[in-house]
């Protein structure tokens, strides 16, 4: 592997033994953090502003193995005699609690503690869109050569969780929230895929939003490696500034280190040395996800995995759903879930990948994109159907571009967007907007554009049926299309991915 093949020169990992540790935060990363520390011997105070039954019913275990439990308000006095502050990343750095001991007491991220106790070579990535397909896709690659690869962080597993493991690589999706609070955390390979508004309902702008990224790498030293977008004006600044060895990747630019487009392939250059990587017939689309494919394949090559492994990985890797997928057809309408677009920059890419004219479903909790920015993209996009929290500031937005109309649930979404569709148009969900306003989650409005869609299949179907068998005539297949409606994607840690 590139660099030293380990983490770094880092020191040893601290004695949690009887120390008062303090995890803020206790959703799904909290909750593994506290069982490490237990196991550990650190006395574990967990806090959480929440107090419905729910989260009371989730730390029950905890509590049983000696965690003390602090849920409502964060207030200062909590942290008193704290060794050691463990935030979650859906807790801001910036919480005026942890204000008043910041420069007294450590306070980490998840990532920061789980690094320390980690053997094993990191290859973290990040970028505003597309690391989820990224880290899996190289997580695949790796695998195909034959590497014990951990896979998580950000997408689903906490880092934490490979702590212990005997593990030969780890591929871990980092986001800005994750940046907020790191220290020594190094990856061995850093890659970073695009920057663009996003999380401002966090970071007080996109210059906060970009040091937390940039926070990842900023440990990087000369035997480490970053791979950036080339394309991106922004990464270029930040390889100019690194201490690492840099390798670009680019659409269709020539790089000396990385790779570029080429035609129906891909190119991966080391100096004099280059590979190609074809990209016809691929079960993912090759032209919206070029720049995952790039990225996944410098990183593969960089940390040691052979060019036939990453060829064989592209070939069987099916990607991941809820991103621009089609989900089916009803009547010559296409039906497309892209329910992971939480910020403008991505439904730009999904405009931009889906052909012909398109109705559009927009909307959901607040990030603060500026929707405004899509106005050159307006023109193919036939009507929008506004949903969610944000659904008025959208509609002041883009008001005078397109028609628009505005539901109060998936159900409706759907129905009207299928009353303002044409054949031959697509009726696309990316709602550049986070889903906790309606939804659990991104794949659970996913699953919900999916289950609205299958019903009106259903109902079209018993409709034309019964025109059909007035008719005497056999009822016409088309009308509820070749698509996947009503299946239900349980998690994107399947192995049908790869």
């Amino acid at each position: 592997m590139s660099g030293n093949g380990t983490n770094g020169s880092r020191a040893h990992p601290p004695d949690l033994t009887g120390r008062k540790v303090c995890v803020v935060g206790l959703a799904v990363t909290g909750q593994s953090v506290a069982r490490f520390l237990l196991k550990r011997g650190a006395a574990v105070s967990g806090l959480d502003e929440r107090t419905d039954a729910r989260m009371r019913a989730q730390v029950q275990p905890l509590a049983r193995r000696g965690m003390e439990v602090r849920l409502g308000p964060l207030t200062p006095d909590a942290f008193e005699g704290a060794d050691l502050i463990i935030i979650s990343p859906g807790v801001s750095v910036h919480h005026p609690a942890l204000e008043t001991v910041r420069g007294r007491v450590p306070i980490w991220g998840e990532v920061e503690l789980a690094y320390r106790f980690l053997d094993a070579p990191l290859i973290g990535v990040t970028g505003t869109n597309g690391k989820s397909t990224t880290v899996v896709l190289l997580g695949c690659m790796l695998k195909r050569a034959g590497y014990r690869t951990f896979v998580g962080g950000n997408l689903g597993q906490p880092l934490i969780e490979a702590v212990g493991g005997k593990w030969d690589r780890i591929v871990c999706e980092l986001s800005s929230f994750q940046g907020e609070a790191v220290e020594t955390f190094r990856p061995s390979i850093g890659v970073v895929l695009n920057v663009s508004d996003n999380h401002l309902d966090r970071h007080k702008d996109f210059a906060e939003y970009l040091e937390a990224k940039r926070n990842l790498f900023r440990a990087q030293r000369r035997e480490d490696v970053l791979v950036v977008n080339a394309d991106d004006p922004v990464l270029r600044s930040w390889a100019a500034e690194s201490r690492a060895r840099v390798y670009g990747f680019s659409r269709t630019r020539r790089q000396v280190r990385g790779a570029w487009g080429g035609g129906r392939g891909a190119l991966f250059a080391d100096g004099r040395k280059r590979e190609a990587f074809p990209l016809a017939n691929l079960r993912i689309n090759e032209t919206q996800n070029l720049e995952n494919i790039l990225a996944a394949a410098t990183a593969a090559r960089l940390a040691g995995c052979p060019a036939p492994a990453v060829r064989k990985a592209l070939k069987s890797f099916r990607g991941l759903p809820h991103r621009l997928e089609e989900i089916g057809r009803v009547d010559g309408v296409r039906f497309v879930d892209d329910s992971k677009a939480t910020n403008v920059a991505a439904v730009a890419r999904a405009l931009d990948s889906v052909p012909g004219r398109t109705v559009l479903i927009l909307g959901g909790l607040d990030k603060g994109g500026d929707f405004g920015q899509l106005t050159s993209r307006y023109r193919k996009v036939r009507h929008a159907v506004l949903i969610g929290q944000a659904r008025e500031r959208i509609y002041n937005s883009i008001k005078g571009w397109i028609p628009t109309s505005i539901a109060s649930s998936m159900e409706g979404a759907v129905r009207q967007a299928w009353r303002a569709s044409r054949p031959g148009d697509v009726i696309l969900l990316s709602p550049g907007c986070a889903s906790f306003d309606m939804f659990e989650s991104y794949a659970h409005r996913g699953e919900k554009f999916r289950q609205a869609a299958a019903r009106l299949a259903a109902r079209r179907g018993r409709s034309q049926g019964k025109t059909a068998r007035r008719a005497g005539k056999a009822r016409p297949r088309a009308a509820i299309g070749g698509g996947r409606f009503g299946a239900i994607h349980k998690g994107e840690h399947e192995a049908r991915m790869c």
